[in-house]
């Protein structure tokens, strides 16, 4: 528990004591117990003396390199070991995983003597491949000279190989690991330096980095004056209680005060280090704010100018993956104006028909639209759409599974594709309560699709990430018939409320909701 552990010890049929340790591992289990036992054997066979015995190994605060924890600074954890034999390394291993469940382990590994790197390589690997994330320094020569062909790549490269989702790097240079390390770590991590050689000081220089990183400001910009205001405030108050405060300094601006003279003296003022964007629907998820931002040179979340603009506008979005050769489903666009008493018969030729969904173009949550089964509601749908945006787009209704994909990551670096949720609406399609409201929805995670059509859709899911430009995160939305997959929109800021997809998504993916604005924060700041 928190790197403790605690445990009976148990001697014959009478003696019984409570033991608590400040470290974990089985191997200091069984260390204590064999001195406990030791003490027995040697007098100390009542309960009371073997219970003061007990209370002094809980105060016993450890050798030196064996699990001294060297930091614990905004969440992470950096814990120095002598481990550099591969019985050493599965033992701090085990001891970490135990201790520190489901949170990502960080192995720093620098090999002792170039005849044991020869003669354990395999075995090194194979231990140190159970890391989320595995850095190797050169081989600390000691007392040999180097042996030609061996060397620390070969581990790396064999741990890679037998475990394909480990993220290895070697670091020739071990004066670059503090550095490398500090801005890729996230609250949570758990950091384990190993090696008899001086591997240590890179350690004691990252604890130190890592003491002496600021807090960084960060502004949630929430509210706003679209339609879809009281989604975003729910949005920024998630946002607002889930950053660690003990990383960032917070401030909430609701930003429709924030375009008037005052509003935009106080962002000047405060300057903050970045801006957290939790707003959706036209004017903050649209480019717009995000344009004042970079004229401002505040950084922020998430997408760019142009690639929120283009994904707001469903019109060009679906042109961009129309001619990147991804499915969407047929439409026809009205603009604001347009003479109406032809469409029903237009409509008839270029969707085959009814049903049809009518939506405005650059709106979300629904707002605007209409499922219309017959040409006598469809008049009143299209102006309905209008009245939220100039144009409307009616779609051929695609009656079928509904399902989300969502993407972490910017181009130039390896994409994070996250579970696909399966949307079951308790009304008859994806609409504003089924979206917000308590049991609205019943979300199915992961979606019930075949393997290959579950990674055809996060592949198309990606490919829409590419190609509209986005940033930091995205979610594609699609319908699922017979087995054929019909891309919707991808939204550049997905709601963050308690029913939220996208932390659902990462949640199942192992991403806890802080560490998903940790990452978002990261990818701003960078």
């Amino acid at each position: 528990e928190n790197g403790a552990t605690r445990f009976e010890y148990v001697y014959g049929e009478s003696l019984r004591v409570p033991v608590t340790l400040r470290f974990s591992g089985k191997h200091n289990v069984l260390n204590a117990a064999a001195a406990l036992t030791t003490a027995v054997i040697l007098g100390a066979n009542d309960t009371e003396t073997l219970g003061k015995m007990a209370q002094g190994l809980s105060e016993f605060g450890g050798a030196e390199r064996r699990q001294e924890l060297l930091s614990d600074t905004d969440g992470v954890r950096i814990i120095d070991d002598y481990a550099h034999h591969p019985t050493e390394i599965r033992a701090t291993m085990d001891a970490v995983r135990t201790a520190y469940p489901n949170r990502r382990l960080i192995a720093v590994f620098q090999p002792h003597l170039y005849s044991r790197t020869r003669d354990f390589l395999t075995e090194f690997a194979a231990e140190l491949s159970r890391a989320d994330i595995l850095i190797v320094t050169d081989i600390y020569a000691a007392r040999e000279l180097p042996i030609a062909g061996v060397s620390a790549e070969q581990i790396v490269a064999l741990a890679q190989s037998n475990n394909p989702e480990l993220n290895a790097v070697y670091l020739q240079k071990r004066e670059e690991i503090p550095a490398r390390l500090n801005t890729m770590l996230e609250s949570g991590d758990i950091v384990v330096i190993m090696g008899a050689g001086d591997i240590r000081e890179q350690g004691e220089q990252l604890a130190m980095m890592r003491k002496e990183t600021k807090r960084f400001h960060v502004a949630v910009l929430m509210g706003g004056k679209s339609s879809e205001r009281p989604v975003s405030l729910s949005t920024g108050r998630m946002i607002l209680d889930a950053l660690d405060k003990n990383r960032y300094t917070v401030t909430a601006i609701d930003t429709s005060e924030l375009i008037t003279p005052e509003g935009l003296s106080y962002l000047l003022a405060e300057r903050p280090d970045v801006a957290f964007i939790a707003l959706h629907g036209k004017g903050g998820e649209d480019g717009s704010l995000q344009g004042m931002l970079d004229l401002l040179d505040i950084p922020y979340t998430g997408s760019g100018v142009l690639s929120s603009a283009l994904a707001m506008d469903k019109v060009m979005s679906k042109r961009m993956f129309r001619c990147a050769g991804l499915p969407v489903v047929d439409d026809v666009i009205v603009p604001q104006g347009m003479e109406l008493s032809g469409l029903p018969q237009f409509l008839n030729q270029r969707l085959g028909g009814y049903p049809v969904f009518v939506k405005p173009n650059a709106e979300g949550s629904t707002f605007g639209c209409t499922l219309v089964t017959s040409e006598s509601e469809l008049e009143a749908a299209v102006q309905t759409a209008l009245k939220y945006d100039s144009l409307a787009i009616i779609e051929r209704y695609i009656e079928g599974m509904e399902i989300t994909a969502g993407i972490l990551g910017n181009a130039g670096e390896e994409l994070i594709r996250l579970p696909l949720i399966e949307i079951v609406p308790k009304s008859q399609f994806y609409d504003y309560e089924s979206k917000y409201a308590d049991g609205g929805s019943e979300h199915i995670i992961p979606a019930r699709l075949s393997e290959e059509l579950t990674l055809r859709a996060q592949e198309f899911a990606q490919q829409c990430h590419l190609l509209l430009g986005c940033r930091g995160m995205s979610r594609t939305d699609f319908m699922v018939k017979n087995g054929e997959l019909f891309i919707l929109e991808t939204n550049t800021i997905p709601g963050m409320t308690p029913t939220s997809l996208l932390p659902q998504a990462a949640a199942e993916a192992g991403i806890t909701f802080p560490q998903l604005l940790d990452r978002l924060i990261h990818s701003a700041l960078n």
